[in-house]
């Protein structure tokens, strides 16, 4: 990514095992890179969920997104990033976050 992580958080998954993720303002120039992303809601004190996924390529993922008209309608400011290289660890990061966070844009 070419900006700075504004920020640090951890989210737990449904197993108890914790994921870091930088986050990055939804205007970031993002890269070619492989991992699992969180779109978010600023809430002040707390970040709200609004999609989780995961990808091989964040910057086209996030260039022509399928879910982008949901994002924009619930205020997504920001989005999480995890590095993430193997497809098969990503897609056990992504269930075991989404069995524990609703996401309004995930169905």
């Amino acid at each position: 990514m070419t900006a700075t992580a504004v920020e640090t958080v951890t989210l737990t998954g449904k197993s108890g095992r914790n994921y870091k993720f930088m986050i990055y303002p939804r205007t970031t120039a993002w890269a070619h890179v492989p991992g699992v992303y969180v779109v978010l809601r600023d809430k002040g004190a707390t970040w709200g969920t609004i999609y989780i996924g995961q990808t091989d390529d964040l910057a086209a993922r996030l260039a022509s997104h399928h879910k982008e008209p949901c994002f924009n309608r619930h205020g997504w400011t920001h989005l999480g990033y995890h590095h993430e290289s193997s497809e098969a660890q990503r897609r056990i990061i992504e269930q075991d976050l989404l069995a524990r966070y609703i996401c309004p844009c995930n169905d």
